[in-house]
């Protein structure tokens, strides 16, 4: 396979239990970057050294935005980015993209089952 040619490899992990809080002693109000549901799925992916990513941000996050959800950068350097992916008030999905020479890759996704 040529290093131009994207290779990824992605790994689903079904992660009971979620990250809904019980009501416990430790329970906390949800901040609004929390996925709110009661399982979720984290998706990773890993590339070819030259693959070619996206010219921009939100070219690199637009497939993992479903239609009525918009995207929120949380946190962005010169090369990292953190969004959520929210419906209504809601926090469907957490994305991580990485910039490289190449465009922005997304390289996490984080999503309510």
């Amino acid at each position: 396979m040529s290093q131009r040619r994207l290779a990824a490899l992605v790994l689903l992990i079904l992660l009971p239990g979620g990250c809904a809080d019980d009501g416990g002693p430790e329970a906390r109000e949800a901040a609004p970057t929390d996925l709110t549901c009661e399982e979720w799925v984290i998706g990773i992916s890993d590339y070819a050294e030259d693959a070619k990513g996206s010219p921009t941000l939100e070219e690199a996050l637009a497939p993992h935005v479903p239609d009525g959800a918009a995207a929120d950068v949380i946190d962005q350097s010169r090369s990292r980015a953190t969004a959520v992916v929210r419906r209504d008030a809601e926090v469907i999905a957490k994305v991580e993209a990485r910039r490289t020479r190449r465009g922005w890759l997304v390289d996490t996704v984080e999503r309510c089952q």
